[in-house]
């Protein structure tokens, strides 16, 4: 293949996905993706050592002759160097520490210079950008819902993680109000029952107890307002032009659609949302454009 075919990878908690990249069309090379499930809590070198081999794979199925690799990593991580310092987090604890980007430089036999990384939630921005030539715009702003909440934004003309999922948010930090633990801490307050994803309660919206139904309506509405109050919130300060949507919980925006923009608009603002359609694809296409 050419010399525009670069990896680019998404490294979760829990999964990494890889798959080429064709950096002059600006498309993920779907055919050849592939994923991987571990432990991040498990041994680190036996963790990296099928990182590697997986890598090779790839690499090998797209006949690349000049390796490139970008890689989306969660924080807190030195992105130049490559190293880990994720701890406390109940993943990746056994990496801290680890100079990763050494490691599997020396496992494919590549220059560690052709290894890149970067935060995952500016890559969600970055591969958003990346993908909608949407390069010029001022000031876009990513925002991810999902477990957890990632932001990033741009700062001297760099895409940057935003950190804004621990700034002090109503009765705690905004992480608390706007992830997957909100949704099923909220229906169990309310209920009594336990459940564990976004998905189950908008099924349960459609319920034969009606009473069920008003409760989850009701959840996704407060999440409408929740989200409206953040983005008025880092408004002054991160002022987009533009406002990226992705994450799992962004799926089900529609049913959270009314209660956000009725608050938004309360308040007197207007913003430009663009709900992701690219899924875990922005986070690739984000990571691989570090090669450029």
């Amino acid at each position: 293949m050419k010399k525009n075919i670069v990896i680019g990878i998404d490294v979760g908690g829990t999964h990494l996905t890889i798959a080429p990249v064709d950096l002059n069309k600006r498309e993920v090379l779907l055919e050849f993706t592939k994923r991987l499930d571990f432990d991040s809590n498990g041994n680190p070198e036996e963790i990296v050592e099928k990182w590697s081999k997986l890598i090779q794979s790839v690499i090998s199925d797209c006949s690349i002759d000049i390796i490139r690799i970008g890689i989306a990593f969660p924080a807190p991580f030195d992105f130049e160097k490559g190293i880990c310092w994720i701890q406390n987090q109940n993943k990746f604890d056994n990496f801290f520490g680890l100079n990763i980007k050494s490691y599997l430089a020396s496992k494919l036999n590549i220059d560690a210079n052709n290894i890149y990384f970067s935060n995952d939630a500016a890559c969600f921005l970055k591969g958003e950008l990346f993908s909608n030539t949407m390069e010029s715009a001022r000031f876009p702003v990513g925002i991810t819902l999902g477990t957890g909440l990632g932001s990033s934004r741009i700062v001297n003309s760099t895409v940057v993680d935003a950190q804004y999922w621990n700034m002090p948010f109503k009765e705690g930090i905004a992480e608390d109000y706007l992830s997957s633990k909100w949704f099923s801490t909220r229906y169990n307050s309310l209920t009594g029952e336990l459940i564990t994803s976004v998905k189950d309660i908008a099924t349960k919206l459609s319920d034969s107890d009606l009473n069920k139904r008003i409760v989850c309506k009701n959840i996704f509405k407060e999440f409408g307002h929740n989200l409206a109050d953040f983005i008025i919130a880092i408004y002054p300060e991160a002022n987009p032009d533009i406002l990226y949507l992705g994450g799992n919980i962004s799926k089900a925006y529609h049913l959270f659609k009314d209660s956000f923009l009725e608050k938004i608009t309360e308040k007197g603002y207007e913003v430009n949302l663009k709900i992701s359609t690219l899924g875990e694809n922005a986070i690739i296409l984000g990571a691989a454009s570090l090669c450029k």
